[in-house]
């Protein structure tokens, strides 16, 4: 899957809704990080690769080719996670 977003745009492969203590799928508990596939040329301070922290209501999710991503504006996250 090749993705290349356009402006400030970013794409996001969102971290698994697994509770690390019991592996247990928690659906109503959706992670707010994850990491950057992909970014459009506007984007600055975002670089692919990096593992990012954004809003609950931030973006939305894409099925594509049976792989489920985030589009989120640059504006949009609030942490880079090192």
């Amino acid at each position: 899957m090749k993705l290349k977003p356009l402006h400030d745009w970013v794409i996001v492969k969102r971290d698994s809704n697994t509770d690390s203590k019991s592996n247990l799928y928690i659906p109503s508990q959706l992670s707010k990080r994850g990491k950057v596939l992909a970014i459009g040329p506007k984007v600055v301070k975002v670089e692919v690769g990096h593992y990012i922290q954004f809003g609950r209501y931030a973006g939305y999710q894409v099925t594509i080719e049976g792989h489920h991503v985030m589009f989120l504006h640059e504006q949009d996250i609030s942490i880079i996670l090192s």
